[in-house]
C-alpha cells in the first residue's frame, strides 16, 4: 500500500526558510491550507503573514511531489510574478540542500518564468491584470493565483481553463482587500469564511481575532471577554458555511505570539 506524502510534511522534511528548517509547530492554522483538499482554496489576508510565503510552500512541495506535472502561478504584474519566481521560489532551492540534490536541474533549467525539475514537473511564472493573453497555451495541473484583488474578475476564469482538462486540478487564491468591492471579496462570499477562534485559557471564551483582541496602552493580544492575555497558537478554524470553496481569513494577529508588537 503506498502512502502519500502531505504537503506540509515534505515542506518540514525538505525545506529552509531564512537559513533555518521551515516548521509548522508555532502555526497550527496552516496545516488545513497546505494541505488543503477543496478543488478551490482561497485566503483572505493581511499584509505581512506570510501569504505569499505559504504559496511557495503549496507550489514547491505539489511540483516537488507530482513528477511530469505543470503548475501555474499567476500576480497581477510581471515584476510581481518575477519577484515571486527568485526570491519565494529560487531561493528555497539555493538554501535547502537536500531538496536542491533531488530537485534542482541547474541555473539552465532555472528561469524566471519557467522552471523544470529534475522530475520533469514544470513550473510557469506568469502575469495577468487586465487580460490573460500571456497565459494562453498553458496546461497546468494546478493553479495559484497572487494579489487577487488587483486582478479583473473575468481574467480568472481565462487563466482557469489552463486545467479545465485536469479533473483533479486545484486552485488556491490569495490576496489583501484594498476595498469592499473588488475579486477577493467576490471570492470570500462564495467561501467557506473561516475564521481562527482563539480560546482564552482564563475564561474560555473562543476569540475572533480582529480589533476587539488589542488595547491601545499594553503590546499583544487580549481576551475581547477578560481582558487577559491570548496565545494565537490555541486555536481551531470555525467555519460561516458549507460550499466547496474554503476560504480562510489570515489577520495580522494569527502569526505568532512572539512577533506581535
Amino acid at each position: 500500500m503506498s502512502i502519500k506524502i502531505t504537503n506540509s510534511d515534505f515542506i518540514q522534511k525538505t525545506m529552509k526558510l531564512d537559513g533555518e528548517k521551515w516548521r509548522f509547530a508555532d502555526r497550527p492554522y496552516i496545516f488545513p491550507i497546505v494541505n488543503s483538499k477543496f478543488k478551490r482554496t482561497l485566503l483572505l489576508a493581511s499584509r505581512q503573514v506570510e501569504k505569499s510565503t505559504t504559496l511557495a510552500g503549496i507550489l514547491l512541495s505539489k511540483a516537488c511531489i507530482n513528477a511530469n506535472q505543470s503548475f501555474l502561478y499567476t500576480a497581477p504584474t510581471f515584476k510581481q510574478s518575477g519577484v515571486f519566481s527568485r526570491k519565494k521560489v529560487d531561493e528555497v532551492f539555493e538554501t535547502s540542500p537536500l531538496l536542491k540534490k533531488a530537485f534542482y536541474p541547474g541555473h539552465k533549467g532555472f528561469r524566471v518564468e519557467e522552471k523544470r525539475l529534475k522530475n520533469h514537473a514544470t513550473m510557469y511564472f506568469r502575469s495577468a491584470y487586465h487580460d490573460a493573453d500571456a497565459i494562453r497555451g498553458i496546461t497546468s495541473n494546478s493553479s495559484l493565483f497572487d494579489e487577487i484583488q488587483d486582478m479583473l474578475p473575468e481574467v480568472i476564469p481565462v487563466i482557469e481553463a489552463c486545467s479545465q482538462k485536469k479533473l483533479d486540478a486545484q486552485f488556491f487564491y490569495a490576496g489583501t482587500p484594498k476595498t469592499y468591492d473588488n475579486t477577493i471579496h467576490l471570492k470570500w462570499e462564495q467561501s467557506t469564511q473561516c475564521e481562527w477562534h482563539v480560546k482564552c485559557m482564563h475564561c474560555g471564551h473562543y476569540n475572533n481575532l480582529g480589533i476587539d483582541n488589542v488595547l491601545l496602552d499594553k503590546p499583544g493580544i487580549w481576551c475581547s471577554k477578560c481582558q487577559r492575555d491570548i496565545d494565537p497558537l490555541y486555536g481551531c478554524w470555525i467555519e460561516a458555511k458549507q460550499t466547496d470553496m474554503g476560504g480562510f481569513r489570515l489577520p495580522y494577529l494569527i502569526i505568532p505570539k512572539q512577533y506581535l508588537d
